[in-house]
């Protein structure tokens, strides 16, 4: 009996989506604004027809019809419609099983390919719909018809060829530099902020060092990042208490280096802007 002998070729996978967390397909009216935020997880934003303003981390600009960026974990970002547009935009949230430097801070122009792609996965989407609770900000997905053979294999795959194409042909795409007065000053505050956010930060503080009034401050962060420069300074630190909780410091410990005025106090606006008490989240995320 004659045996063949067979070589196996292993095809490696460079990262796996895992999960999807939110996904919205929507036309915004031309004074659309919403609040910004921050969440340790990948967020992808297609702008299929308009134009929209964005603000990721420090950096603001337009993005165009057929244009895609990516906002990484843990950055703070913003999304507006502009130029007197009606944008439909493609939101599509998810995580990754490891760390992909590869996608930050791109901001690309699609290939007809590309665009060919996003368009499938709209549309494959499509029975999926993300609930907001209003009051937590907590996002959930159901679906609207029974799911068909294959069908989150079929997103999971879409997206992942997407990512790959977009890391293949787009990296050298980043943000844009160019700013404005404004836009100079709005990056100049965030800079401070996020070199002092293991410090006590207050709006005084802050405008004597940025050279700004409180007008002025407040009036920056309702245009570009949607919630007062307070609010700015709590979800950033609240993101930078992640690590530390999941290092397990306690309370007491992520207070003290965070410079929140006691445990009670962190336990509190955690909850506000997570939607769950830390002891909750690390306990949901050790499983």
């Amino acid at each position: 009996m004659i045996m063949n002998i067979y070589q196996l070729y292993p095809l490696q996978q460079l990262f796996n989506v895992t999960n999807l967390i939110s996904v919205f397909y929507i036309t915004f009216d031309k004074k659309h604004k919403v609040k910004g935020e921050v969440h340790n997880f990948w967020e992808l934003v297609y702008v299929e027809e308009g134009t929209i303003g964005v603000t990721a981390h420090d950096q603001i600009f337009e993005l165009h019809k057929g244009q895609m960026i990516f906002h990484k974990p843990g950055e703070f970002h913003n999304l507006w419609s502009a130029n007197g547009s009606n944008p439909t935009v493609f939101i599509l949230t998810f995580t990754l099983d490891t760390e992909v430097k590869e996608l930050e801070n791109i901001l690309c122009t699609l290939t007809e390919s590309e665009i060919h792609t996003t368009q499938t996965l709209i549309s494959e989407c499509s029975v999926f719909q993300t609930l907001v609770d209003d009051e937590t900000t907590l996002m959930s997905m159901n679906c609207t018809a029974p799911l068909t053979y294959g069908l989150n294999h079929t997103v999971k795959n879409y997206l992942e060829i997407l990512l790959l194409s977009i890391i293949k042909n787009h990296q050298s795409e980043s943000y844009p530099t160019t700013l404005n007065a404004s836009q100079a000053n709005y990056h100049k505050i965030t800079s401070y902020i996020q070199g002092n956010l293991f410090n006590k930060l207050s709006i005084n503080m802050i405008c004597e060092n940025c050279n700004i009034s409180p007008t002025a401050l407040k009036n920056l962060f309702r245009k570009y990042a949607g919630i007062s420069v307070m609010e700015y300074v709590s979800n950033l630190k609240i993101q930078a208490s992640i690590p530390l909780l999941e290092a397990g410091m306690s309370h007491q410990e992520i207070a003290d280096q965070l410079a929140f005025s006691s445990p009670y106090y962190f336990s509190t606006v955690f909850k506000r802007i997570i939607g769950a008490s830390p002891k909750h989240f690390k306990a949901s995320h050790n499983h």
